[in-house]
């Protein structure tokens, strides 16, 4: 067992890895085998009163068919952990937390072909299970004539800024250990969505193009939003 008091980090840099993998994350008592299983029953009821992580750099990069590319990039990254617990006899919930809250400012990713998607600020907390987002962008990298030319079954091409969205009664848990997002409210506030529509070819009737609703449906990761509301926000079309 190992017992830290306070754990302070200024100014790393902090690099998020994406992969392809299509593998389950296990619990950590299946997956512990040899000198891991043995290493981790030594730490087992290891507590960390406090991390703390302050204007860090997040790297994102992502590795798809063992190609690796960078893909996003966001400053004043910070990270705080409250009254961490390892308890590897628990499979479902191998560790114990109190508060997690992560932050990072300035966010620009490149994470689709035809898009890029900026924040502002993003913020995070366990413990009140808030999500927040400003200034969200999500960009066009092609004109409209371009997105014609590269998607021609795509019809809408988008634009949107929204000032503020609040996710709340995000349940982490589910995140963190059975792999799904359970959101009880969003909240879109102060914002403007421009959506470019054109003639399309007819799209070929062996393939079948996703609405949203359906994307977010086939999502790898089952995701749940259970109220969405939209307040203050233009749709131009």
């Amino acid at each position: 067992m190992i017992s830290v008091n306070t754990l302070n980090i200024s100014q790393p840099e902090v690099k998020l890895l994406l992969t392809d993998s299509k593998d389950s994350i296990d619990s950590i008592s299946n997956t512990s085998t040899g000198g891991i299983k043995e290493l981790l029953i030594c730490l087992n009821h290891s507590r960390i009163n406090s991390i703390s992580i302050e204007k860090g750099m997040l790297i994102v990069e992502s590795e798809l068919g063992g190609v690796k590319r960078r893909v996003g990039n966001a400053e004043n990254f910070h990270l705080k952990v409250q009254n961490f617990e390892l308890d590897s006899s628990q499979h479902d919930h191998p560790f114990k937390v109190e508060e997690i809250k992560i932050g990072f400012e300035n966010a620009e990713f490149d994470l689709s072909p035809a898009y890029y998607m900026k924040l502002a600020q993003f913020s995070f907390s366990y413990q009140d299970s808030t999500l927040y987002a400003e200034n969200f962008q999500l960009t066009p990298k092609l004109t409209v004539k371009q997105f014609a030319e590269r998607y021609p079954y795509k019809k809408n091409r988008m634009d949107v800024n929204i000032s503020s969205l609040i996710c709340s009664a995000v349940n982490f848990d589910k995140l963190l250990f059975q792999e799904k997002i359970e959101i009880g409210k969003v909240d879109v506030l102060d914002g403007n969505a421009h959506i470019s529509k054109h003639h399309t070819k007819a799209w070929p009737s062996r393939k079948r193009f996703s609405n949203p609703i359906e994307l977010l449906q086939n999502a790898p990761i089952a995701t749940v939003i259970q109220e969405l509301n939209i307040k203050n926000t233009t749709l131009i079309s």
